[in-house]
């Protein structure tokens, strides 16, 4: 008898974290921490591989598991798991209700038979109802850890796929290293790497083992065109087609295999996304999709160039009875859309919407009746599940209309603080009103203290004189936002690109409370002389599925890898396509929505390595047109291996391409502190006071207070310089993560002091920079994520949650490791008072913010001389700033007291506080700071 073998269509969705640490809807815990400009990816099994058979090496395990007896077994999951090495003691499932949202789980094994190891769990686990219809992700990982994934993407398994036996139970049989999900027992791993479209005529099919035979074509399920038998069997094929493919329907295929097994696989249409003819056919230019509004009648426009049918949906109630049964309202005004010029879908209800709430409920071959949100609405009801007609011109507050941009400053200019709204307001320390505490409102409510001796919050960022904050990501994003649901994190996983998130709002049931309450503290903050910038994150999306993108138009808005998953370049599941025109519209039409309506003064761009250069200079230069002088810069590295071709990155190797943006300088980082993906073992410059630091930290230090990254990036205008972000440790903590990995005693542990010193050094470089300066929240404080951990977790773990603490805070979940506290801005009152004066020279100081470039013949790098002295361990940065020389001596912590020579000039600053002459042999002590000035 013949075995057919189905492999489920399988996109690699949401797993892990973003470069930003931020979990996906399978609720895995992180394992990295993001923020490096390398990264490294799985790979695929090769074409040429082969495998052995499930009888080449009988299961080694040191545990003790009983046999896998089916007779035994009832309504359950029947899991089986092969691996190549025959190993399975390391190895657990983690397991997800990937179609109702659920939390993940880890699971191990309950038995062993001579394929591997099993799981065998009650349906029941997952869910109390419809088990003929459970969607279940699952990911092969090392247990008790993230340290790694097999294969490095996310299984989905299906139940309505699947037969259920005898005993009501389903079983499925995993393979080592591939993501295929086999319905019976596998003797060999057949698969297909990839079934795709060449062009409208021609079928390009690739097995990743075995040999074909035979394939058939389908559509829309029936039988549309036969390829064989071959006379030899082939591993790989083109063929040309009887009829152009035709984008409005669903695609797949059957491989035969030389013994008979039988692969059903979905033919990818996304390369045709990327012809001339759809370019011609379906890309819109126009500016008014979305809900176009104004009192007499509202106008609905959708691009959908492949649905059959598009409805709209108007409701009263942007909350469904589901969410809450007291104050949901399901009823709803149902109008059919007309599908016009270019694939987009439009309506237009007359009378007065502003403030009803809408939906689309789309069908195409892949989707039926799916109700969605529409894409480009510009706010929603809670979580995010139904777009708002808005009314822009009620949501103003006082004197919102006194100003038309954001303040106008030179990007050089700027000290970016970067925070999360709940952050600022989150601890104990802030005495503010309760019921603002962690939102909009409360990061700018004015005159807190805390114990009546220091300001804290917005009056704290106030006084320490910032230009600019840069917030975490206050979109919408895929949260429950009911106040007795929701739970902490950092936002990187979007759901609504222009929409506020209404956690952050006093009332998330009305779309109008987040726009108003956020335009407040806007408004606050420039009347404060800072602007807001918004951290975006256009690269990747919660989940694909279900996704308005995804159902709009299937397979158009992601990049896919060469076995036709979803690439994952973000790190988590998916990456949007940029390089698609319609997706590139998007980013640009988002940006200069989010700037005009909200006056914002930039935009910080997560992975923007992701994005291609073309996207990123669009945007750019029409933001500018808006203000030329808003902040547009981003982290210039992935989250993992990507498909888009390396010369279209906007990545720091083609950082000399960037027109009108920056990115974020990680070799100065790493030279002073050793973040990102260096081991905690090693010690930069900013804090070794064990040993002299090596050429490569001094060279990158050097070039980044020139305005250079490394020999990438020879332009002060398109660098960013910082030492720490909301990315891995505080600078406090990535000196105590070094002292416990070296286990060090006695006088090489540092005091608190020691560590106020080492911060202030290691920050003023980042703060006397030429380019863009940045810093993280709290810093100016000794900031301690590590201190704010449970006392009664091991150092391990408290040091994991201060290195990665996505979804940690106790104003919601019981910990406050990311709050700010204020209690240490009295015991570290003097290191406040150095980042002050700090920031106030970067915002006021001419030689701070110049036009240093290295291009050609066009060299300016004169104008900042920076030179090492390697006697006495320190670096000395000289430039002129009107009629004055400055000169600023970072003195190193290693070795003796140096001296430097200062004669003829007046002290400016000295992070010392010391009272002393300033001569040509003016003594220093470890990780001192001073600034001097001669006037011509």
């Amino acid at each position: 008898m013949k075995k057919k073998l189905l492999v489920f269509a399988l996109p690699l969705l949401a797993l892990g974290v973003t470069a930003c640490g931020q979990p996906s809807s399978s609720s895995a815990p992180s394992s990295s921490g993001g923020g490096s400009s390398s990264a490294s990816s799985s790979q695929a099994p090769s074409s040429s591989s082969t495998a052995p058979s499930s009888s080449s090496a009988a299961p080694s395990y040191s545990g003790d598991l009983p046999d896998y007896d089916p007779s035994e077994v009832r309504d359950s999951l029947v899991i089986h798991y092969h691996r190549d090495d025959a190993k399975y003691d390391n190895w657990a499932l983690w397991i997800w209700d990937h179609g109702n949202g659920g939390e993940g789980a880890e699971y191990l094994p309950t038995a062993v038979d001579s394929y591997g190891s099993v799981w065998n769990y009650p349906l029941s686990t997952w869910s109390p109802g419809n088990w003929s219809k459970l969607d279940l992700g699952v990911i092969v990982k090392s247990k008790g850890s993230w340290n790694a994934k097999d294969p490095d993407g996310d299984r989905y398994i299906i139940t309505s796929d699947l037969t259920l036996d005898e005993n009501g139970n389903y079983s499925v049989w995993l393979w080592t290293g591939i993501t295929a999900i086999y319905k019976t027992e596998v003797e060999y791993p057949y698969f297909v790497s990839r079934a795709y479209f060449k062009s409208f005529r021609k079928l390009s099919v690739l097995s990743g083992n075995g040999l074909m035979s035979e394939v058939k074509l389908y559509k829309d399920g029936e039988l549309l065109q036969s390829f064989g038998p071959f006379d030899k069997p082939k591993r790989s094929f083109e063929a040309e087609l009887t009829e152009d493919a035709d984008m409005a329907h669903g695609y797949s295929i059957v491989a035969k295999y030389e013994n008979g097994f039988e692969i059903d696989q979905p033919v990818d249409i996304s390369p045709l996304y990327e012809s001339e003819d759809f370019a011609s056919q379906y890309h819109y230019d126009g500016d008014d999709l979305g809900a176009v509004y104004s009192e007499a009648k509202t106008t609905f426009k959708v691009w959908s160039p492949f649905s059959e049918s598009i409805s709209l949906r108007v409701y009263d109630s942007g909350t469904p009875v589901s969410l809450d049964e007291e104050k949901g309202d399901d009823n709803y005004r149902e109008v059919a859309m007309v599908k016009g010029e270019k694939g987009v879908w439009s309506a237009t209800v007359d009378g007065d919407l502003a403030g009803k709430y809408y939906t689309y409920v789309v069908t195409n071959y892949k989707f039926t009746a799916k109700e969605i949100v529409d894409p480009y609405a510009k706010s929603a009801g809670i979580n995010g599940v139904r777009g708002m007609i808005v009314d822009f011109s009620k949501t103003n507050p006082v004197g919102w209309d006194s100003f038309d941009k954001a303040i106008q400053v030179d990007p050089k200019a700027l000290t970016v603080y970067e925070t999360h709204v709940a952050d600022l307001t989150a601890h104990e320390s802030w005495t503010g009103r309760e019921g603002v505490r962690g939102k909009f409102l409360g990061a700018a409510q004015e005159g807190t203290r805390y114990n009546e001796t220091v300001t804290t919050g917005f009056d704290h960022i106030k006084e320490l004189g910032v230009n600019a904050v840069q917030l975490q990501p206050i979109f919408d994003q895929a949260n429950d936002e009911r106040p007795d649901k929701y739970k902490f994190n950092w936002g990187y996983n979007p759901l609504n690109y222009n929409v506020l998130e209404g956690a952050y709002s006093t009332d998330p049931y009305d779309g109008y409370v987040r726009i108003r309450e956020f335009k407040t503290l806007v408004k606050a903050y420039y009347d404060a002389g800072i602007n807001v910038i918004m951290d975006v994150v256009y690269n990747h999306v919660n989940s694909v599925d279900g996704l308005q993108f995804d159902v709009l138009v299937p397979g158009y808005y992601f990049r896919y890898n060469s076995m036709g998953g979803l690439s994952n370049g973000s790190g988590c599941g998916n990456e949007t396509a940029s390089d698609h025109y319609m997706f590139h519209k998007y980013m640009v039409d988002s940006t200069l929505f989010w700037a005009k309506e909200y006056k914002l003064g930039g935009f910080r761009f997560d992975l923007m390595a992701l994005h291609d250069l073309d996207t990123m200079a669009d945007l750019s230069a029409k933001l500018h047109r808006i203000n030329p002088t808003l902040a547009v810069y981003g982290e210039p590295w992935t989250g993992g291996g990507t498909t888009l071709d390396t010369s279209k990155q906007a990545s720091q190797a083609n950082g000399m391409k960037y027109v009108g943006y920056a990115q974020f300088n990680d070799n100065m980082r790493d030279g002073l502190v050793r973040s990102g993906m260096k081991p905690v073992s090693e010690a930069g410059f900013g804090f070794n006071k064990w040993g002299k630091a090596g050429g490569a930290d001094l060279v990158s230090v050097q070039n980044g207070l020139r305005g250079f990254t490394a020999s990438t990036v020879t332009d002060a205008n398109k660098t960013l310089n910082y030492v720490s972000c909301h990315d891995n440790y505080t600078i406090n903590d990535r000196i105590l993560a070094y002292e416990i990995a070296k286990k060090l005693e006695g006088d090489d542990l540092t005091t608190r002091a020691e560590r106020a010193k080492m911060n202030l050094f290691a920050q003023s470089f980042a703060l006397t920079s030429q380019g863009i300066s940045f810093f993280l929240a709290g810093e100016e404080m000794l900031r301690s994520k590590f201190e704010l951990t449970d006392e009664s977790k091991t150092i391990s773990e408290r040091m994991d949650y201060a290195h990665n603490s996505y979804n940690s805070d106790g104003l919601f979940d019981g910990g406050v490791v990311n709050a700010l506290d204020y209690s240490r801005k009295v015991e570290f009152g003097e290191l406040f008072e150095n980042y002050k004066a700090l920031v106030n020279l970067k915002k006021t100081l001419p030689g701070l913010r110049q036009d240093v470039h290295k291009i050609g013949s066009d060299d300016t790098s004169s104008l900042v001389k920076v030179t090492y002295g390697a006697a006495n361990n320190q670096v000395i940065n000289e430039f002129n700033s009107g009629n004055d020389s400055y000169k600023i001596v970072y003195n190193g912590g290693f070795g003796e007291l140096a001296n430097v020579d200062l004669s003829g000039y007046q002290m400016v600053f000295d992070s010392a506080k010391r009272d002393i002459a300033l001569t040509a042999s003016t003594p220093m002590e470890a990780f001192e700071v001073l600034i001097a000035k001669k006037t011509a």
